[in-house]
């Protein structure tokens, strides 16, 4: 915690489940010790898109959904987020920002700018 910015940050006496809490001047934590690499944890479905993905869609959930993929990816959201929270295979949102003429960045590249800005 010290390395995020909590210069007063101290551990407290270890607890029974083997986690060490540390507690700071206006927060709190416990720290579990994992061997194997965590990665990025896996997002949940925004729960207006969570059922609305099938075979024939509703044309109005389609529309929202495309609206929040275009516009949510313009804004810079990663590409592998927006299946996770749209309930949406990753080739359905590809396929959704081709039809809608968007251009997709190259891994790790910044979100594209707006013509003329």
């Amino acid at each position: 915690m010290i390395g995020l910015g909590f210069a007063d940050a101290m551990p407290t006496q270890l607890s029974g489940d083997g986690g060490i809490d540390v507690v700071s001047f206006c927060t709190v934590a416990q720290v579990k010790f994992q061997v194997a690499s965590m990665g990025r944890p896996m997002l949940q479905p925004l729960p207006e898109f969570v059922g609305t993905a099938s075979p024939r869609p509703d044309p109005a959930a389609q529309a929202r959904v495309e609206m929040f993929i275009v516009e949510q990816y313009a804004a810079g959201r990663s590409l592998r987020q927006l299946p996770e929270l749209t309930d949406r295979s990753f080739s359905a949102v590809r396929n959704i920002l081709t039809r809608h003429g968007v251009h997709r960045r190259g891994a790790g590249a910044e979100a594209l700018r707006q013509a003329g800005a």
